[in-house]
């Protein structure tokens, strides 16, 4: 397939006109969708299990083994099989399809920019900020879109400033690190030794 450019060219300079261009192999690059899901969700394969024709196919084979029919049996098997990869299939196509819709809206809600990342879902930030609350604070302080108040700004740099200097050879949780070296309960002045 010759491209417009080539006959006005072969025009120009009276030449034969070239019709063995090669279409440059250009990747699957605009196809390819990272992290794209290949199991369906268990929901989904419950609903397929629950189908009528999945749950008749079941019952025929049941049927069919109490009346040890053996010629029929391994026909219906192989269409009860056939028809659960078929269901299958077309339900990971239709889930594959939704979800490769909703990260492209994602996308287009965060102008182009990378899908948001969520702190909050992640367990070793949620038990890191239930242990180091400075942490939790800073993240909030940072991820603010107003302004920061004069008061919320001094917790901040606090904040910053403890975690810059904390020993983090031994964590403690929160009201129970050692104060001046000592334990910090009330009748126990024990010095800590390291």
């Amino acid at each position: 397939m010759a491209h417009w450019y080539t006959y006005t060219v072969s025009a120009v300079l009276d030449e034969k006109e070239e019709t063995n261009h090669i279409e440059y192999f250009q990747g699957y690059t605009q196809f390819r969708e990272p992290g794209l899901p290949v199991n369906l969700p268990a929901r989904i394969e419950e609903s397929i299990l629950m189908l009528p024709e999945i749950v008749e196919l079941r019952k025929r084979i049941g049927e069919l083994k109490k009346c040890d029919n053996q010629t029929g049996l391994p026909a219906t098997k192989l269409h009860y099989r056939n028809a659960l990869i078929r269901q299958r299939r077309f339900e990971l196509k239709r889930y594959q399809a939704s979800w490769v819709q909703a990260r492209r809206d994602q996308k287009i809600l965060n102008r182009g920019k990378g899908p948001p990342v969520s702190v909050t879902n992640d367990v070793c930030i949620r038990a890191q900020s239930l242990i180091m609350p400075e942490i939790a604070r800073i993240v909030a302080a940072m991820s603010r879109t107003t302004e920061l108040s004069f008061k919320e700004k001094i917790m901040f740099v606090k904040d910053l400033q403890t975690q810059c200097s904390r020993d983090f050879d031994v964590v403690y949780l929160p009201n129970e690190s050692p104060i001046h070296s000592a334990y910090p309960a009330k009748a126990c002045q024990a010095i800590i030794a390291r």
